[in-house]
């Protein structure tokens, strides 16, 4: 799959101003409406209205390795086995990393599904 940002924009924006569920596996980390989504230094900026109070918040996520998108969900993958691409080498520099000191989204993947 080529990884292109405007795709990802694109994606991004069938979102906008729609209810959204930040998923991490079971796990939601963030809910509510997509008001804004840009990308930054390398990172996705989520500008959410909370359901009831409707103050903004932010939420960053690391531009991730590859993504899919459908209708109602987006996927961004942080898996190790999508950014190696088979090359043995940097595949065991990346087992290597001690598991005690890795972002809570290493090797997993988080779904971004649409509530409406």
């Amino acid at each position: 799959m080529t990884y292109n940002i405007a795709n990802l924009e694109e994606a991004f924006s069938s979102l906008l101003q729609r209810n959204i569920i930040i998923k991490l596996n079971d796990k939601t980390l963030r809910e509510g409406k997509l008001v804004l989504f840009s990308i930054k230094n390398f990172y996705l900026v989520f500008s959410l209205a909370q359901p009831i109070s409707g103050r903004m918040t932010y939420y960053e996520l690391p531009v991730p390795f590859i993504y899919e998108a459908g209708p109602n969900n987006i996927k961004l993958s942080y898996r190790l086995e999508s950014f190696h691409q088979q090359d043995e080498d940097v595949k065991l520099s990346m087992r290597l990393i001690s598991r005690s000191k890795v972002h809570k989204i290493y090797d997993r993947d988080i779904y971004i599904l649409s509530k409406d």
